[in-house]
């Protein structure tokens, strides 16, 4: 029998262990891209030295949401249509200079970024959503 205490437990045990799990991930994408940010501000905003002192975690957050929908395009659809249906009014909303030429460059050139934020943003969901899922079952279940 499931009990509150088991599902609380684990409930804990993925908030925990999730959020460090997902705080690793984060760092190895912030350095990843300290590392290449001259490269990969090229890409996405046309200019290497757009950003000239260090990000913070604003920045790394939208580049997060703007390199993972692009992973996931890459191979969902352009592996299987040929385009990127983010592109197809032209360049991108968020990234003026980002267009399907430079988002396939970025794919070859810098796909364990791309990688490491997919990972990255589903270990912050794994988190978020998974021991809150864990907690409201606890919650059902002790009533």
């Amino acid at each position: 029998m499931i009990t509150y205490d088991l599902l609380a437990d684990i409930s804990v045990l993925i908030f925990v262990v999730g959020i460090i799990i997902w705080l690793i991930s984060q760092q190895l994408v912030i350095r990843y891209t300290q590392k290449n940010l001259k490269s990969l501000c090229y890409y996405l905003y046309g200019d290497e030295y757009f950003y000239e002192g260090k990000l913070n975690m604003y920045d790394m957050f939208f580049m997060t949401f703007i390199a993972s929908p692009i992973f996931i395009q890459y191979h969902f659809v352009y592996k299987r249509k040929g385009y990127l249906p983010m592109f197809k009014g032209g360049t991108s909303v968020m990234h003026a200079n980002l267009d399907e030429k430079n988002a396939l460059l970025l794919v070859k050139k810098h796909y364990k970024w791309l990688v490491l934020n997919f990972i990255s943003l589903l270990l912050g969901f794994f988190w978020l959503f998974g021991s809150g899922f864990f907690m409201m079952w606890a919650k059902r279940v002790g009533q």
